[in-house]
């Protein structure tokens, strides 16, 4: 059976629309963060502040790249990071103009300042107001290129949560589901591989989540499956299973599904059992 390779398409209009959506949604997440760090005093908060503003600012790249239906790497990666950089950009208009919605317009003005911001202020991380530690220059120079570094960090971000799989016929992205088996057979998985034939695993016990408790060596060996379906025409069945086994860490006795080596990846599989595993998986 065939891999499935993205056919790298963009629809134009899709992504437009999802520039509608993300350019406005990142100027007001660097208003909110500009406002935000310009109002709290307290470093903790600060970092607090910034994650935040980081989860949003992936969540609405994220969003963007769904709302545009982007598969085009290279689209993908200039949509995102033009957003960032809007985000980033935003949060410099706020410290540096005195009216911040005139000020998006006046390029070459906030540019000009954002040079010369780390010669002429100074930042003090205290513990008090009386007292701390003063950076400015060029440490403060090397802070700014580390905030901006942060806020390009959502590309990765979107690389690693996007639904990757593409139904071309229905213009959308699949539904991914994922849930663990044992004892399975790896000397099937050659002959389902090539016939796309994977409805043996429903004769497997399967569960949803990783076990409450784990037990002896040897004894926690297990599959994940991840499926990928179109919810709209129930086919365009994707399937990539990992062997590995399930810790738990010595700390905080987090059981997880570790040791993961991928037994089949981005196979494509035959209609009847696309319909087979909807019909008989674990979650429905």
């Amino acid at each position: 059976m065939a891999k499935y390779v993205s056919t790298g398409k963009i629809n134009l209009p899709k992504t437009v629309l999802s520039f509608l959506f993300g350019i406005p949604s990142a100027v007001l997440l660097g208003l909110l963060y500009g406002w935000s760090m310009n109002l709290i005093p307290f470093i903790i908060v600060e970092i607090l502040v910034i994650v935040i503003v980081l989860a949003l600012l992936g969540a609405v790249s994220l969003g963007m790249v769904q709302i545009g239906a982007i598969r085009n790497n290279v689209v993908k990666v200039f949509c995102v990071l033009v957003v960032c950089m809007v985000a980033w950009y935003s949060q410099w208009v706020y410290y540096t103009q005195y009216e911040f919605w005139p000020g998006l317009l006046k390029f070459s003005r906030v540019f000009q300042e954002m040079m010369e911001w780390s010669d002429q202020h100074e930042i003090s991380f205290s513990r008090t107001f009386s007292e701390g530690v003063g950076i400015s220059g060029g440490a403060l120079k090397f802070l700014e290129l580390l905030e901006l570094a942060l806020f390009l960090t959502p590309t990765v971000f979107v690389f690693m949560m996007q639904k990757e799989y593409y139904c071309e016929s229905c213009g959308k992205f699949n539904e991914n589901k994922d849930y663990f088996v044992r004892d399975l057979n790896e000397q099937k998985l050659d002959s389902a591989e090539t016939s796309g034939d994977f409805r043996f695993l429903n004769d497997l016990e399967a569960f949803k989540s990783v076990p409450a408790s784990i037990g002896a060596i040897g004894t926690n060996n297990a599959y994940k499956v991840e499926f990928s379906y179109c919810s709209k025409c129930s086919q365009n069945g994707v399937i990539d299973i990992y062997r590995g086994a399930f810790v738990s860490d010595k700390k905080t006795k987090k059981i997880s599904f570790g040791d993961q080596k991928a037994v089949v990846k981005r196979t494509l599989m035959s209609d009847s059992t696309t319909l087979s595993l909807l019909e008989k998986s674990p979650w429905l």
